[in-house]
């Protein structure tokens, strides 16, 4: 089994499954496309020979009618279709692994199945129909007996408290799970709870006792792009423009390549804020082009933090390249979706971003809708502890 989480690893794991492709018969079979899915699934590769493999995995998996190896072989496919444009699709293969892994009877796989289902609903805003999702994904993660499985669901709900803007009920949904997150448990509940830690500070504008882990992401391992980018992000906020510079000329050097991964459109999203506000309109006209198939749609990393509606980054794109009446559209756009979720922090983060738009443009009516929107994400602010987002209103006020 290959690290995820240790690209040194890839190379000696790919050429592994290649000899163990090229020692089984060529007559279909369940352990060739266990293999070629597991060839899908390695990163080194380009993202066309990927899909081959994939597709191939699929197709024998399909031929054989053998739902156990038609599962790893929908994960791959589900995990290449996260570039824009293709929500869709995406929705469809989630609810297809669910069928699947639910009629094969293994339980990890029909926890992440619907944890995908459940992803993919929030992306549309469909949020009462993701709750059924998530009772799901508590039913499938107790039939699994892993501790670290069954702390899933409840991070999942403390990441619901943050973006709702309960921050003390995400704080303490945290904490109890950090307690209980002991040795045997495996990385990826450990992540979900330092990630919602993360952006609770950014919410409560305290970022910079965030720092010093920050300072540590060494960029190597499959989902490098998401950390880089949460620091990116961090440093922005702090002000500290000249290393979030030099992570986005990293991360964007001539064009827009992210892994395809769950995190890739917060992603964009952060470096389309980072960009817009340094003025680098090359970049700006680059992401912009990249991120506007997924207007309107909710950005999430992974299941647990979301990241607000795509169109708000979109409308800082269109005012950074000084298309006013464009960025006005997409903020009016994220103010309702964001509205409808729920998601008060980031209707507070939109509001602002509308009412510098609207001050920068100037007119008698931009200054008097400017003045309610500030009055409104300093009163949401105020309420749920929003120290950045006050201060920030502040500025713009005076």
């Amino acid at each position: 089994s290959w690290d995820a989480w240790l690209p040194d690893t890839w190379a000696e794991c790919q050429s592994l499954l290649e000899r163990a492709l090229a020692a089984l018969p060529e007559n279909d079979s369940r352990n060739r496309a266990l293999v070629t899915a597991r060839l899908a699934d390695i990163p080194i590769w380009s993202l066309e020979k990927r899909e081959r493999f994939a597709a191939d995995a699929l197709a024998m998996a399909e031929r054989l009618g053998d739902l156990k190896a038609m599962w790893p072989a929908l994960f791959v496919c589900y995990r290449l279709g996260y570039r824009c444009g293709r929500a869709d699709e995406r929705l469809e293969l989630a609810t297809r692994i669910v069928r699947v892994t639910e009629a094969a009877g293994v339980a990890d796989a029909a926890l992440q199945g619907h944890g995908m289902r459940y992803i993919e609903l929030l992306v549309r805003g469909r949020v009462r129909e993701s709750e059924a999702e998530f009772h799901a994904m508590e039913e499938w993660a107790e039939r699994t007996g892993e501790p670290g499985k069954r702390a899933i669901p409840p991070l999942l709900r403390a990441g619901r408290a943050l973006w709702e803007g309960r921050f003390d009920e995400a704080e303490t949904g945290v904490a109890e799970a950090r307690s209980d997150l002991g040795h045997g448990v495996g990385r990826h509940p450990k992540i979900i709870a330092a990630g919602l830690r993360f952006w609770l500070r950014a919410f409560q504008g305290r970022l910079s006792e965030m720092a010093p882990r920050m300072a540590n992401i060494s960029g190597l391992g499959r989902w490098a792009a998401t950390d880089v980018c949460a620091r990116m992000w961090m440093n922005h906020r702090l002000g500290h423009r000249d290393a979030a510079r030099r992570d986005l000329e990293a991360m964007v050097p001539d064009a827009v390549e992210l892994p395809v991964e769950y995190g890739r459109f917060a992603c964009l999203a952060i470096l389309s804020e980072v960009a817009a506000d340094l003025g680098d309109r090359v970049r700006c006209e680059r992401l912009l082009a990249e991120l506007e198939p997924e207007a309107g749609l909710q950005l999430l990393f992974g299941p647990e933090v979301l990241f607000g509606c795509a169109s708000r980054p979109l409308g800082m794109l269109a005012r950074a390249l000084g298309r006013s009446d464009e960025a006005e559209r997409h903020f009016e756009v994220a103010l309702d979706a964001d509205t409808r979720m729920g998601a008060r922090p980031w209707v507070a983060e939109t509001q602002l971003e509308y009412a510098a738009l609207l001050l920068e443009r100037g007119g008698s009516d931009d200054r008097r809708r400017a003045e309610a929107l500030l009055d409104q994400a300093y009163a949401t602010a105020d309420e749920l502890g929003m120290a950045a987002v006050t201060r920030r209103a502040e500025r713009l006020q005076h």
